[in-house]
């Protein structure tokens, strides 16, 4: 990781009032930064088993089950071989740039708007978040 990446710069702050960890991944970025309140928000199915491992070892973490989305509800969800192409858009346009790019699998995950999913995130307004 390059000493100058956001995560590293901000790792040496803190404590944060809330992280938003939109598309957690692994969830390395929550382990990183010193937060109060963290919301892990990852809808791929092949990472919420290591994510709620993590969540239940830790009482300032949970996990929100979901993509981000422009509604609340269902959609589609295409896993890859390459993991930072997962997303709810078909990743067929991006073959051009990645041709071994392939589609393991695709599912149905629940989706969130933001502002569903910021109903339930603690957010006090003299707070310092990282969103």
């Amino acid at each position: 990781e390059e000493e100058n990446s956001i995560w590293s710069i901000l790792s040496t702050r803190g404590p944060f009032g809330t992280l938003l960890d939109i598309g957690a991944g692994d969830g390395a970025m929550a382990r990183k930064l010193h937060a109060v309140d963290v919301v892990l928000v990852e809808p791929d199915p092949s990472r919420l088993g290591e994510l709620r491992k993590i969540v239940s070892t830790n009482p300032k973490m949970r996990l929100v089950p979901a993509a981000v989305a422009d509604r609340t509800g269902r959609a589609s969800f295409y896993r890859t071989n390459l993991q930072a192409a997962n997303s709810l858009r078909d990743p067929s346009n991006l073959k051009g740039l990645f041709p071994g790019l392939k589609v393991l699998e695709t599912t149905t995950v629940e989706t969130l708007a933001i502002a569903d999913l910021l109903k339930d995130v603690p957010l006090e307004k003299d707070g310092r978040h990282v969103l």
